[in-house]
C-alpha cells in the first residue's frame, strides 16, 4: 500500500486531555464491549411518503466509570440503497474504538432512489444523500440531547464528536463537515419534496441541538463539489482504493446497475482541495485496491484502524497530529495490554516474539489478506518466526489466547 500523508499541526486545548492516562484513546484497554441496540433517535418521510422512525446502536467500553468520553458516529455503507448498521463494514471499527474507550454509535439511516421514471437519475440520487445527511445530523444532535436531558446515559462528551463513515456512509461523513451553507445544497434537490425540507439540517429530529463536529473519519466516500469546502473548516482522514470502481478515486462518475447517476470528487481530490484551503488532512492511498478493501483483509483494516486511532488522538490527547503508521502507545501491539515484545522489527532474517506463557494460536497474514503461516496450541513464550516461512514484504501477525489478542505488523527485508 503506498501512502499520502499531509500533515498540518494543530494547538488544542481540550478537557479529555487528562482522560488519556493510562493509554486510553491510544491502545485497546477493555477486554470487552456493550452493545445497546435499536435506540431511536428520530423519524422523517421516505422517498415513498412512509414515516420511517430511524434507530441506532450504541458501543461502549464494558466495565468503563468514565461519563465524558469521545463519540464517533459511523455510517455504513450500500450506495444509499442497501446496507446495515450492523454490517461487517463498520462493526469492527465499533468495536474495536470502543474497547479504546470511545463511544461509538453505528447508525441506520434512510435508504431508497425514486425512479425518473423508469430508473434512479442524478436527482433521485442525490435526494437520496440529502436524506441520509439529514438523518446523519439528526442522529449527532439526538446524542447531545442525551446529555443534556437524560442524565447522559452514555457517558458522552458533547464537545468531542467526531463523524465516520464508509463507502455512502463516507458520503455522510464528509457531507457533514463541508456542506454547511444553503446555496451548497445541490440544485437539483427538490426540498419541497416530503422529507427533504428542513434546510442543512433536515426534518429527522432534536433540532433544538448542534451538529457539529470536531473532524471525521472517510473510507472510500466522496463530495459532491469540492468548492463547498472552505479554509478554516473541520481536518478529515480519508482511506480510498486507487482503483476503486464503485466510489471515484479522484473525480468520475457514480453509476448503479450500468446508468449514470451523478458526477462525485473523491478522496485524492478531496485530499487536494484540502490542502489547498489549509485544512488539516491524512490520505492513506490503498494503492491497487477496489472498494472498501478493509472489509476481509486484516491487514488493510489494521492500517486503517491504527491511522484513525493516531488522527483521532491529536484531538483527543493533544498529541502531535501524525498520519503515520505508527505506535503511540507504549504496548500498543496487545488489544488488551498484554506484556508482548516483537524484535528486530523489521528484520532480515527472523523476528522474535516474546509473551506470557498462555495456549497461543498463532496466524501471519499477506497483504493482500491471505493466510501463509498458522499454528496452534503453543504454550511458550519465545516464538521465532523465520522469513522462510513468509518470505519479504509486510505481513499483519495476530496471536490469540484466553489472555487475549495481539496484533502486530511483521517486516523482512
Amino acid at each position: 500500500m503506498k501512502k499520502i500523508f499531509t500533515l498540518f499541526f494543530l494547538v488544542a486545548s481540550i478537557s479529555a486531555f487528562s482522560q488519556c492516562e493510562d493509554d486510553r484513546y491510544k491502545a485497546q484497554i477493555f477486554d470487552n464491549v456493550s452493545v445497546t441496540s435499536d435506540v431511536q433517535y428520530g423519524s422523517n418521510y421516505t422517498m415513498l411518503g412512509n414515516l420511517q422512525d430511524l434507530y441506532l446502536d450504541i458501543y461502549q467500553p464494558e466495565g468503563d466509570t468514565e461519563n465524558s468520553r469521545p463519540l464517533i458516529v459511523m455510517a455504513h455503507g450500500g450506495f444509499f440503497v442497501a446496507g446495515s448498521k450492523e454490517g461487517d463494514d463498520v462493526v469492527p471499527f465499533c468495536e474495536d474504538f470502543a474497547k479504546m474507550g470511545y463511544v461509538v454509535a453505528s447508525i441506520q439511516y434512510r435508504l431508497g432512489m425514486e425512479a425518473d421514471p423508469l430508473f434512479p437519475s442524478e436527482q433521485t440520487s442525490t435526494e437520496a444523500v440529502v436524506r441520509g445527511f439529514h438523518d446523519y445530523k439528526a442522529a449527532i444532535r439526538f446524542l447531545r440531547k442525551t446529555v443534556e436531558e437524560d442524565g447522559n446515559p452514555y457517558g458522552i462528551d458533547p464537545d468531542m464528536v467526531f463523524s465516520a463513515g464508509v463507502s455512502a456512509g463516507g458520503f455522510l461523513s464528509v457531507h457533514s463537515l463541508y456542506m454547511n451553507e444553503l446555496d451548497e445544497i445541490p440544485a437539483v434537490v427538490d426540498t419541497n419534496k416530503l422529507g427533504l425540507g428542513g434546510g442543512l439540517e433536515g426534518l429527522t429530529g432534536n433540532s433544538e441541538y448542534s451538529s457539529e463536529l470536531v473532524a471525521g473519519i472517510n473510507i472510500a466516500g466522496a463530495i459532491g463539489d469540492t468548492s463547498m469546502i472552505d479554509a478554516g473548516e473541520k481536518p478529515l482522514i480519508s482511506f480510498h482504493g486507487d482503483m476503486d470502481g464503485t466510489v471515484p478515486f479522484n473525480i468520475g462518475t457514480i453509476s448503479l446497475l450500468g446508468i449514470d447517476l451523478a458526477v462525485a470528487m473523491g478522496s485524492n481530490t478531496i485530499h487536494t482541495k484540502l490542502n489547498e484551503v489549509g485544512i488539516a488532512n491524512c490520505l492513506e492511498v490503498q494503492e491497487d485496491e477496489d472498494h472498501v478493501p478493509h472489509v476481509g483483509n486484516p491487514l488493510i483494516y489494521d492500517s486503517l484502524v491504527v491511522r484513525s486511532r493516531n488522527f483521532l488522538a491529536h484531538f483527543v490527547c493533544g498529541i502531535d497530529l501524525s498520519c503515520e503508521y505508527e505506535d503511540i502507545a507504549v504496548g500498543f501491539v496487545s488489544d488488551i495490554g498484554i506484556d508482548a515484545k516483537i524484535y528486530p522489527n523489521p528484520s532480515s532474517d527472523e523476528i522474535r516474539i516474546e509473551v506470557p506463557r498462555s495456549d497461543w494460536n498463532i496466524e501471519i497474514y499477506s497483504v493482500s489478506g491471505q493466510l501463509v503461516y498458522s499454528d496452534n496450541g503453543l504454550d511458550n513464550q519465545i516464538y521465532m518466526v523465520k522469513k522462510e516461512r513468509t518470505g519479504n514484504g509486510t505481513f499483519l501477525l495476530k496471536m490469540r489466547s484466553q489472555l487475549g489478542v495481539i496484533h502486530h505488523k511483521l517486516i523482512f527485508n
